[in-house]
């Protein structure tokens, strides 16, 4: 009774919260079938009027208000209902009992129609779904037939709603998608279980699968003709014939239908990075292993569905391998060389190619192989990636882009290289840093490949030219010229020496593997940095772009105490030269972008570095203080673009740093009229981010100074 007059007023004092969470005690621990008629009639009318009020259709969404705490203990007594009251239709229970599984049966429904419904009000992250967190107090405290009957009828729904609205992006319901994404998160392992378990002939997950990579036409029989075309005869004369469909159509449909699949994996993959997700790895692996190169439309539509997934599931967690079958491992094994050139093709939707290369790094991580455990790891997975797939493809791509700068040297006028080439030597050279890591972080034999490749990297950044192994022919990506080394930011080969550094930055930003690869990484490749620094140190010049962008990846990605000290202070001088440079040349930066989007990029990393130094090593920049704050104010009155507002805020924070820099105050006063004439400018700046963090930024140069 006094439940009931607390939710007709929506009381949410501290008694009624602990009414509520009492009789979801109740529910969740005591043994139902002691309740007798009167009892069972008093709960039901108590949910009943808790229903009535949290699932409403107005009020399933709620904006988080003082009401919220109330109105999520009230939700999670109703999921502790549906969890015990809702009884198996094998079950032998009273007639007290069965008549309260009969309403636990009519609230699930109730509920699961309001969860997969869109609700009247608007709905963004900071409301709370109610109907959510029933269903997920349900699959948490109930028993697995619980889970099933929930995640059955969730995913009909899903798969009703992908079969009626086959290709507009806008009209698929994504609540139901939505709401089995939150009951994975939050309702249990039982949620998981029930979407991977087969029913029939295969299991949920497969069956949304299965229409996530169907053709648009659905109706459509193996050989082009519709069920209603099939009963139709056939004109018959020249006059009637008719050319075939054009194959620019079935790639148009395939993009479609991918574009789809898009929107809706990121709600599916929670589903896949739990532990019982196992049960589906080994279909997906023979689904991907039947597809061959060369792929049709469809085929493509069926890896980029199917590796998103897999990659989920086998970077979940490290114990998921040792519960493979040795068959899932020997067919992984056998897709790396196809998962290598998938990788490496610029044919293939990026996000496809991104899960092949975790799939891949995974498989060369954790699988083990029958020959490392041999001195000689020549027949090792990554040797026979590197011999079969990526020196074959890096020495034709590097042929092609040189080909390309040489055409439009000789045309002596600014223009574009061809962006496929410039792309092509990119991604190689990345998926390249994906075997070094991967051996890298499996040790052992293979770390010696992955040495091989750190520098690799590391000389071809530097010195243009780099050898990997004493049978192979040295590969010349650039050669250093006078004009690009005047002026690196409108040089192509200058931009393209930057594609082996952020490759060796890829390398050392993987946080897989043990506590010492980067260490060793580190020690084997400083000595031809440092031989780069020392002959740019000589020179007039500005540093070049490759090294500039190697030191700025290793002051990001590795700590002082890896780097040593005495390294730091030598890698100082060349990332300020690279500062000073970049701001008396941001009109050249915009410019360069016709080349490659590599300047801006660099630049970035060279303000997060100097971020990164300024918070936690500012010792070692003090004598450069009277250079960097002028460089930073500079900086940020000439880089006004929006294109260009996360850099800005980076050099925001770079100048907010500065102040507290424990040596650099009297260097900061000198510099604080104009600092604080650029900030006041800034304060008038399209964007709202900019605005407020250069007042904030302004305010700390009143309040320190």
């Amino acid at each position: 009774l006094a439940l009931n007059s607390m939710a007709k007023h929506a009381d949410d004092s501290q008694l009624s919260l602990a009414a509520v969470a009492a009789l979801e005690s109740i529910l969740t621990t005591a043994d139902l079938q002691a309740l007798n008629e009167e009892d069972v009639n008093s709960m039901i009318k108590s949910f009943s009027t808790l229903a009535s009020f949290i699932l409403q259709t107005d009020d399933a969404v709620i904006k988080t208000s003082s009401s919220d705490e109330w109105k999520t203990a009230c939700a999670r007594a109703l999921g502790a209902l549906i969890s015990n009251g809702f009884v198996d239709v094998n079950a032998e229970v009273s007639e007290e009992c069965h008549h309260l599984g009969v309403y636990a049966e009519s609230l699930l429904r109730q509920t699961l129609l309001s969860a997969s419904s869109p609700p009247d009000v608007s709905f963004d992250s900071s409301c709370n779904r109610y109907d959510w967190i029933v269903l997920a107090g349900a699959c948490s405290n109930g028993p697995l037939f619980v889970s099933r009957r929930i995640v059955f009828d969730l995913c009909s729904r899903i798969i009703k709603d992908l079969q009626m609205n086959p290709f507009k992006d806008d009209s698929i319901n994504f609540f139901p998608l939505t709401a089995l994404s939150y009951l994975v998160r939050n309702g249990g392992m039982n949620v998981s279980i029930s979407f991977h378990e087969k029913d029939g002939r295969q299991s949920f997950s497969f069956a949304i699968i299965d229409e996530l990579c169907k053709s648009v036409k659905r109706k459509s029989s193996a050989n082009g003709v519709t069920t209603g075309e099939r009963d139709m005869q056939i004109p018959i004369g020249m006059s009637q014939l008719k050319l075939p469909l054009s194959e620019a159509g079935d790639w148009e449909e395939a993009n479609t239908v991918i574009r789809r699949a898009y929107l809706i994996l990121p709600h599916l993959l929670h589903a896949y990075e739990r532990t019982p997700a196992i049960s589906s790895c080994k279909t997906l692996i023979d689904s991907i292993g039947q597809v061959i190169p060369p792929l049709s439309e469809w085929d493509e539509v069926k890896l980029s569905v199917c590796l998103p997934l897999l990659a989920s599931i086998l970077n979940c967690s490290d114990h998921v391998w040792s519960k493979l079958e040795a068959s899932s491992i020997d067919g992984l094994k056998s897709m790396t060389p196809y998962l290598a050139q998938f990788c490496m093709s610029p044919d293939h939707k990026p996000y496809a190619r991104s899960s092949a290369s975790s799939c891949l790094f995974s498989t060369i991580f954790h699988a083990s192989n029958d020959e490392e455990q041999c001195d000689d790891d020549e027949y090792a997975i990554v040797h026979q990636l590197l011999d079969n797939n990526v020196f074959p493809a890096l020495e034709e791509a590097v042929e092609s882009l040189k080909a390309d700068v040489s055409d439009l040297a000789c045309k002596e006028t600014s223009g574009f290289v061809s962006a496929s080439s410039f792309s092509r030597v990119e991604d190689i050279l990345n998926f390249m840093s994906v075997l070094g890591s991967a051996a890298e972080c499996k040790g052992g034999p293979y770390a010696r490949v992955g040495d091989a490749i750190a520098k690799f990297l590391v000389e071809l950044t530097c010195t243009g030219m780099a050898k990997f192994s004493s049978n192979r022919e040295a590969i010349e990506l650039i050669s250093f010229t006078k004009d690009g080394k005047e002026n690196p930011l409108m040089n192509l080969s200058a931009h393209i020496s930057t594609l082996s550094a952020s490759a060796f930055g890829n390398m050392l930003s993987v946080q897989n593997g043990g506590p010492f690869w980067r260490q060793r990484i580190t020690h084997k490749t400083l000595p031809t940095i440092l031989k780069a620094l020392q002959e740019q140190s000589q020179s007039q010049y500005p540093p070049a772009l490759g090294t500039l962008a190697i030191i700025c990846h290793m002051l990001c990605c590795l700590p002082v105490s890896v780097l040593g000290g005495s390294h730091v202070r030598q890698f100082v001088p060349t990332l300020v030269a690279g500062l000073v440079y970049y701001s008396k040349n941001t009109s050249v930066v915009v410019e360069s972008e016709m080349l490659s989007s590599k300047a801006s990029g660099l630049l970035s990393i060279v303000i997060t570095s100097l971020a990164k130094m300024l918070s936690n090593s500012p010792d070692d920049l003090t004598k450069f203080m009277e250079i960097i704050i002028p460089s930073l104010s500079l900086l940020c009155a000439s880089i006004i673009s929006n294109e260009y507002i996360p850099i800005q805020v980076l050099v925001l924070q770079c100048l907010e740093l500065a102040t507290k820099h424990p040596h650099a105050r009297n260097t900061a006063q000198r510099e604080k009229e104009q600092v604080v004439a650029v900030l006041s400018a800034l304060v008038d700046h399209p964007s709202s981010i900019i605005r407020h963090t250069a007042v904030q930024v302004r305010n700390v140069w009143y309040s320190t100074l």
